[in-house]
């Protein structure tokens, strides 16, 4: 029973408390990775230096295939606040189902907005041609979920801290899954 006990917990401080709580990380990257996206579970986690890591739970893309969250390595190639998000026909489309009406630019801090005020780019797109971001949200309940156009969103507060340790050409690992190498301490 004790063994039981244990197990538990050892892997309820894998699982659950990173997601929780900032926390440090044992990592060996040969890719040199600041940022990288666990896809299956909904967290991003940024290496500020050998010795300090942040990790931030995200939303990411839906499981359809034009809105997937791509895999892969990438870099950081531009950065923008107080922007204006020009949704698609698509997206337009879902507001109005919504019975919102969105104009061909909505401001950065206008509720409808679901992208937030800062975004980093990513030199990748969708298949449309649309550019891939890690962006704050105005919608907090999305966080945890596959519910965005291919982008990671993160919380504001995360973002307040992520946006101004992060470079132009920082390297971004997206994977579906925890790599092996990874040790929680």
């Amino acid at each position: 029973m004790k063994r039981f006990i244990a197990l538990c917990i050892i892997i309820a401080s894998v699982f659950i408390y990173p997601v929780l709580v900032n926390t440090y990380v044992v990592f060996i990257d040969k890719d040199n990775c600041r940022i990288w996206v666990i896809k299956d579970k909904r967290i991003l986690i940024f290496f500020q230096n050998k010795f300090k890591s942040f990790v931030f739970p995200i939303a990411i893309g839906k499981d359809e295939k034009e809105n997937k969250t791509p895999e892969g390595l990438f870099e950081t190639t531009g950065k923008e606040e107080n922007y204006y998000w020009h949704p698609t026909k698509d997206q337009k489309r879902f507001y109005r189902k919504k019975g919102v009406i969105l104009s061909k630019a909505v401001k950065y801090d206008d509720p409808h907005n679901p992208w937030g005020s800062h975004r980093l780019r990513l030199n990748v797109t969708r298949i449309d041609g649309f550019p891939i971001y890690i962006h704050d949200t105005n919608e907090p309940s999305a966080i945890g979920k596959a519910v965005t156009s291919g982008c990671m969103r993160t919380r504001k507060k995360d973002m307040s801290v992520l946006y101004p340790l992060i470079k132009l050409k920082d390297k971004v690992k997206i994977v579906k899954s925890f790599p092996s190498r990874i040790k929680w301490l």
